[in-house]
């Protein structure tokens, strides 16, 4: 691992304090940075080897005895400013957005006649790129954590973890079952007969039955969501079912081959629901085009 991408890079720093010794209102620095947005590659190997840096860590933590007593001799010391190694390891992907700041507080200072200008623009353009990557990986990790702690949550659960996949949105409600179609729409009693988990991603839809469990000498609950049905959103259709004397905030999902009739908690919950399930729906279709 390349230590400057830890630590301020020396050159940066340094070149920095020589222009800030002799400033005066024809100096720049726009270049300096210029040179250092060069290092674009070394951040994003960095960004790249990220998680598995981190998971290294661990093993050498669990397996060799000399790294613990290095890490517990240096750690949180004023070497180290107070901090761990893996707290030392989030520098270099929050740096860069402190970089970006300062040049658009500096930017806002240069006018645009100074020699200055083009090189700031320049380094601010590249900046934001290497940001970009970094955020985008950043929000890959965190998609990743999610589906992988769902997974975990719901029993029987089969592999959430794909390429692109990421959660949308998670709704619990009641499972109805239909009344017969020979009786008239608004005489229709709609039976509650278990409760359901949603779980909306981008490309399917994910039911789970949810049962509750009460613990003892706590006013508090846990649900457990055991695995149903995962459907494809591309073929599947909702509907909305009009509130009744009988029913309320209900609609109806289906696809070829099976249909599921749920009610929510509010109508904002429903409304809220069937707009974003039709939104990832024409979403998923669009991408399958």
């Amino acid at each position: 691992m390349n230590l400057c991408l830890v630590l301020f890079p020396s050159g940066l720093v340094s070149d920095l304090r020589l222009r800030l010794l002799g400033w005066n209102s024809q100096q720049c620095i726009g270049d300096i940075f210029v040179k250092f947005a060069l290092k674009q590659k070394v951040y994003s190997n960095f960004i790249k080897g990220y998680p598995l840096i981190l998971r290294a860590i661990e093993k050498c933590i669990e397996q060799f005895p000399l790294f613990r007593a290095f890490l517990r001799r240096y750690e949180c010391t004023a070497a180290s400013k107070m901090l761990t190694l893996p707290e030392l390891l989030l520098a270099p992907s929050r740096r860069i957005a402190d970089y970006i700041s300062l040049l658009r507080s500096y930017q806002l200072e240069v006018s645009r006649s100074h020699s200055d200008h083009q090189d700031v623009d320049l380094a601010l353009n590249q900046l934001v790129d290497m940001n970009k990557l970094i955020q985008e990986y950043k929000l890959r990790c965190q998609q990743e954590r999610q589906l992988l702690k769902i997974q975990k949550k719901i029993i029987k659960c089969p592999v959430l973890l794909e390429a692109n996949r990421f959660l949308v949105k998670e709704l619990d409600v009641c499972g109805l079952l239909p009344p017969s179609e020979n009786v008239i729409p608004k005489l229709r009693v709609y039976r509650h007969i278990e409760n359901l988990g949603l779980h909306l991603f981008n490309d399917c839809l994910v039911l789970t039955k949810r049962t509750t469990r009460f613990l003892p000498f706590e006013r508090s609950k846990e649900d457990i969501y055991t695995f149903v049905n995962c459907c494809e959103l591309v073929r599947l259709r909702i509907d909305d079912i009009p509130d009744s004397k009988y029913v309320s905030n209900a609609f109806r999902m289906f696809t070829p081959n099976r249909e599921f009739f749920c009610s929510a908690d509010s109508s904002e919950d429903k409304i809220d629901w069937i707009s974003i399930l039709e939104k990832t729906i024409n979403a998923a279709l669009e991408d399958l085009d």
